[in-house]
């Protein structure tokens, strides 16, 4: 998280584990207007969803405490590269 910034806006409960959800900045795009047609605007943000599991031996309640067994992307940043 230090290298990132991004701090969980929410977490839920899963079988073996949790979610956590981070819900990055709006990002707003705009297509120009033409001779035809108005300027479009859409705000989008990106959301991550990791999944975690406990990690064995080490003691609970720190970001240490995970071991992470899946990630979900969507929004802008659903097509950048891993």
């Amino acid at each position: 998280m230090d290298a990132t910034g991004l701090t969980p806006t929410d977490a839920y409960p899963i079988t073996g584990g949790k979610v956590f959800v981070f819900d990055g900045p709006t990002v707003v795009s705009t297509l120009p207007a033409t001779q035809w047609t108005p300027a479009v605007s859409r705000a989008a943000a990106c959301r991550l969803l990791i999944s975690a599991s406990p990690a064995p031996g080490v003691a609970a309640g720190t970001a240490d405490s995970w071991v992470i067994t899946g990630t979900t992307r969507s929004g802008p940043c659903q097509t950048l590269p891993i």
